[in-house]
């Protein structure tokens, strides 16, 4: 809401440049939160697949075993 209210001034102090570089400040943040999420996911999932694959005899099967 603060932002929103007082953009025009935000706007006027940053000016073009200022923007831009927020701008991209920001898009950065949100890649670093997206790339954390991805690999939590991913780390939740792959300790799931190993117990799956080991209960399942995979693991012997390519050892050779």
């Amino acid at each position: 809401m603060f932002c929103c209210f007082f953009s025009s001034y935000i706007k006027n102090i940053l000016g073009d440049s200022g923007i831009k570089f927020v701008t991209k400040v920001m898009g950065i943040i949100l890649v670093a939160i997206a790339f954390m999420m991805i690999s939590d996911g991913l780390g939740g999932m792959v300790p799931g697949i190993l117990i799956d694959l080991v209960s399942d005899g995979a693991i012997a099967l390519l050892k050779g075993s």
